[in-house]
């Protein structure tokens, strides 16, 4: 983990965009939270590599605007 930490160090230094509190992380938090509106939280969960969807649960949590009982529906195929 720490070598992606560093790949995206650098390449946020050589875009002029590296701060303090911007990495791996903080642009980990950002997809999870943007994309929790978009996505049934199964989905997102499988896409963050949580093995509970109550954890992903937080992102949706966070933006007020999701109503998570209405996310956690699980697609039809």
């Amino acid at each position: 983990m720490r070598q992606v930490n560093n790949i995206v160090d650098k390449a946020l230094a050589s875009a002029g965009l590296k701060r303090s509190g911007i990495g791996c992380h903080s642009l980990r938090h950002t997809f999870a939270t943007l994309t929790a509106t978009k996505v049934p939280l199964p989905d997102l969960a499988a896409y963050l590599g949580h093995s509970s969807v109550a954890t992903t649960g937080i992102y949706a949590h966070a933006l007020n605007s999701v109503n998570p009982s209405e996310a956690i529906k699980v697609k039809a195929l």
